[in-house]
This record gives C-alpha cells, structure tokens and sequence, in this order.
C-alpha cells in the first residue's frame, strides 16, 4: 500500500469459523505467515517491564489479543481471539472466547500476539496450567517487536460492503483500513462470478452502516486472495489530488484561523472509537485538521455523522462531514479537509457568530441584544418612519413582546446580524424563515461608525451567511427575500439594480407587494366579511 516497512498481512479478524484438532471447531483463522515467526532472532527485544505494562492496559481495557496456536496432527498453526482475564506479577490467565470451549488436549498455545494498528508484539508462551476455560502462563522475560508499519491499520466491525464493476456486483463487509486503503472480505451476488472481475479496473465501493453511506466512490484493486466463492481485497480510493463537494466560485470564503481554536469531536464511524482533532482554519464550507501520519484515521471520502465543533469548552456545533483531501505539510504531518455537508440552524448560527466575529470584534451574529438600544435604533436610523409608527402605535406592546421573542428566545426562525461598540448598534439586519423553501431579509439599517459607513460591512455578511445557509439540506433554503420600498434609494439601487443588470426574472424578480391597512383598537375583533389574517 506504500505505507509500510514490514507488511506481515495476516488479519486479526478471527471470527471464522474453521475445523481444527480432533472434531473440534474454533473461531479462528489459518496462520500463513511463518516467515514472520523466521525473522524474531532479528526483531527488536521489548523488556519485561514494558510487556508488563502492555498486558495490564490490556486486561485494563478488556481488548481482545491472539494466541498462535499449533495443531501437530495437521501441521497447521492458528489464531485465535482471547481476552486476559488476570494479571498477577509472574502470571497470566487467558480466557478462550465462550464458542471455542473445550479446546482439544492437543493443541499448543506457542505464541501471544498483540497488534495496536501499528506493530506487532510477540509473547513466547511458556504454559503452567490449562483450563477448560483457558490456561495460564508466565510473563517472558522478553517480546520481540515486529511488523512495524508508517502508517496504523484499524480494525472494523459492522461495516457493510458493495462492490460494483461493469454489472459485477459482490456483497460483504469492511475488514480493516488505514487513511490510504482498506480491506473487505465479499462474496458475489448471486447472479455474478469473480471471473467477471477486473481486477485492473476500476470499482465502484460503497461502505454503509445503519443504512447511512459512510463512503461512496471510485477505487482500484492493489491486492487479492481467495478463491471464487469469497476473497479478500484491498482497495485504495481514487480521487485524484482532492474530491470536489461543491461547485467552484469565483469567489471563496474566507478561511479564517480562530482563536482560542476549535476542536473536531467524533466517533469514527468506521471503528467507533472517539476521535479529537484540532481545527486549523475554518470557513462556512468546512474546515482542515492536522494529524501524524502514524496515527492517521481519515480516508478520503469518508462522511462523518454527527461531528461536533466545540469552541471554548463551551459551544459545541453537530454538523455531517466529508474528508476531501490528505496532503502532507511536512516530515510526519499531514492535512485534512473536511466539507460540512450539512447542519442545523441552531449550529449554523453559533458558527456564523464565531467566524464574523473573529473577522470583526464589533460584528456579531444572533447574539443577544439590548432590546431598548434595538428600538433606539430603529427609530433614530428612521427604520421606524413616522407613517409606519402611526400604524403600529396602538399595539406596541404586542409588538414589543413579539420581537422579545423573536430575538431574546432561541428561535429556529430567525437569525440577525448587528455591528455594536458598547452597547450601541450601528448596523443591523434580520433574517426570516418566511416560506417552506425561502427566507426572507429586512430590519437593514445602519449608521457610520468611527466615522466608516457600516451598511455595506452588514450586507457582506449577511450574503456570506447565505453563501453557507443554501449549502445544508436541513435548513432548507431554495429562495432569498429582500423586502424593501423602492422609494429608498439605497436598497432600490443594490437589490433592484441587480435585478435590472441580470434580467432574468426566473433568477432574480423584483414584485411589488400591496398591504391594506385596517384601523382597530382590539387585536380580537373580527374582520371585514370575507377577509381572513394568515
């Protein structure tokens, strides 16, 4: 795979099922790879102590290890899954797995393995009793160290496989990976053969779990075993320098670097093991981590459910994830990239906020206001016009408590941008979800700021908010809103000066609204026959 110094391929996958001894029947798998027991006298020697340490993190943990077993009457060696189940200072008791009791008298444990994804640790086993349940055995003084890889091979569990090459379909599971290949063990489907398969060309592999595709794309085939009614395949993904999630723009968003930095949180969905990277730079369309090479656990094409972001210990962002691309950045690192595929509004929010706020101290996103300084603004900015106040005077309180709601309650409606120095609003605008598939822009007001006009820093940002907010299906925005009169000179010449340029309606139209009003002193008296408030 061009990732490894010693590649020693035997799986520790054991949950096989395969006759062995007199009758008997265990979990195991054949072991091939006796060249690998010819190079110990040369391997690197792991003293007492350090095994020591390795057996109890193990027992710790309750993680699964390998006997190496032999079988004299077939002169065949096995391995086994087992699970330590003490640990003294000269002793150690093994427990064999529930569906292999009894192990048949004449079958020799020779060897204890241990693999961390990175290296293989062998244990002489020197038996002192054997159970029915298991057997015990001293501590060697010594391990030796072998199969070192530059890059970890993680075990899988649950992980459904299909292949598809030209009509050839096959159906199987996902063995093991690293961020550069991975192996699956399938069988054809029932109208297909492996003499169908190309194994120069390329295949199409979907990994799912819970019916949610985790990968889907082009790979090559660099490795095979087995016969025609199952094999083992190792795969390496095809994407070229990077996967292309969104279409380009002329324009990107901006990358920005955070501080204090944010933090990827996720359970790997491939191993399910909780994984924390730290965030580099970060935009409205993903962001990029760094890890070791060594300890790499993302592959191109991997989507990630339920990644969080978390800011400051405090804020935590749930978004689904696509790594895109893995390129080094120098000796043992590497970058990742990751898109945002989707996210809630209520993420989406708090991740706008940061990133306008790490760009401007006096720009905020949905946070909270001054609900007095708001209205003071309204009305000196002349947002609240005399006319329009005539009309609303009778029921400001009403009005009051709707905008309390509407901007002081987490709402999953609304969302509002505002430029502010102590206290004091000097930009502003709101966006509504007004309709199943469109949302809506209004409240635009500004003043100068440290004597720089501010309406246009507020427009900029809200489009950048939008540039993000059509990218997640969950949000559901198909459609912007722009509400506005077209005696304002300023809103009339940016929104309805776009409209004129591009001509074309079906892009962007620019609709003249009517509204009737009607004088009452009781928001509870009926209206006019055949009228309805919708």
């Amino acid at each position: 795979m061009g990732e490894e110094r010693t590649d020693h391929h035997f799986t520790v996958d054991t949950q096989r099922l395969q006759p062995i001894g007199e009758g008997g029947i265990l979990p195991s798998r054949l072991f091939r790879h006796r060249e690998l027991l010819q190079s110990v006298p040369h391997a690197p020697v792991i003293k007492q102590k350090e095994l020591i340490k390795i057996l109890h993190y193990l027992h710790f943990s309750n993680a699964p290890v390998l006997v190496l077993l032999s079988d004299p009457k077939h002169e065949e060696d096995f391995l086994i899954q087992s699970h330590l189940e003490s640990c003294t200072a000269k002793e150690i008791l093994c427990r064999w797995p529930r569906e292999a009791i009894p192990v048949p008298a004449n079958i020799t444990p020779l060897n204890l393995i241990v693999e961390d994804g990175l290296s293989l640790t062998l244990l002489p086993i020197r038996v002192i009793n054997r159970y029915e349940e298991g057997f015990s055995f001293a501590i060697p003084e010594e391990g030796r160290l072998l199969g070192t890889r530059r890059v970890g091979r993680h075990v899988c569990r649950d992980i459904n496989v299909v292949l598809i090459q030209d009509g050839f379909v096959a159906w199987g599971e996902l063995i093991d990976f690293s961020p550069m290949a991975f192996r699956v063990r399938v069988h054809p489907d029932t109208n297909s053969s492996f003499v169908w398969m190309n194994t120069d060309g390329q295949c199409a592999i979907s990994l799912y779990a819970n019916e949610k595709i985790l990968f889907s794309g082009p790979c090559r085939c660099i490795r095979q075993n087995g016969g025609l009614s199952e094999r083992e395949l190792v795969f390496s993904p095809i994407h070229g320098k990077e996967i292309r999630r969104f279409q380009k723009r002329k324009t990107r968003t901006p990358r920005l670097r955070i501080t204090p930095p944010l933090f990827a949180n996720f359970a790997h969905p491939f191993i399910q093991k909780p994984i924390q990277r730290d965030i580099h730079n970060l935009s409205f369309a993903g962001f990029s981590v760094e890890e070791t090479a060594e300890e790499g656990v993302l592959m191109p094409g991997m989507i990630i459910p339920g990644l969080e972001i978390r800011y400051a210990g405090v804020l935590k962002m749930t978004c689904d994830a696509q790594v895109i691309y893995r390129r080094k950045v120098g000796k043992g690192r590497v970058s990742c990239g990751l898109a945002i595929l989707d996210m809630d509004f209520h993420s989406y929010r708090h991740l706008s906020h940061i990133m306008v706020h790490a760009g401007n101290p006096h720009a905020c996103f949905s946070s909270e206001l001054d609900m007095d300084a708001l209205w003071k603004f309204f009305f000196d900015t002349g947002f609240i016009y005399p006319k329009k106040y005539h009309m609303l005077q009778s029921c400001r309180e009403e009005f009051k408590e709707t905008y309390r709601k509407l901007y002081r309650e987490d709402q999953k409606i609304e969302a509002h941008f505002t430029c502010q120095q102590n206290g004091r609003i000097y930009g502003h605008v709101s966006i509504f979800w007004a309709y199943q598939r469109a949302w809506m822009v209004h409240h635009l007001a500004a003043r100068p700021l440290n004597g720089k006009h501010t309406g246009l820093t507020v427009l900029k940002n809200v489009l950048r908010f939008f540039d993000g907010l059509y990218r997640y299906p969950s949000i559901r925005m198909d459609h912007m809103l722009f509400y506005f009169r077209p005696e304002n000179h300023f809103p009339n010449l940016f929104f309805g000066g776009f409209a004129r340029d591009l001509q074309n309606p079906r892009g962007c139209s620019l609709d003249l609204f009517a509204y009737l009003s009607h004088q009452t002193n009781n928001l509870q008296t009926p209206l006019l026959q055949g009228w309805q408030l919708v």
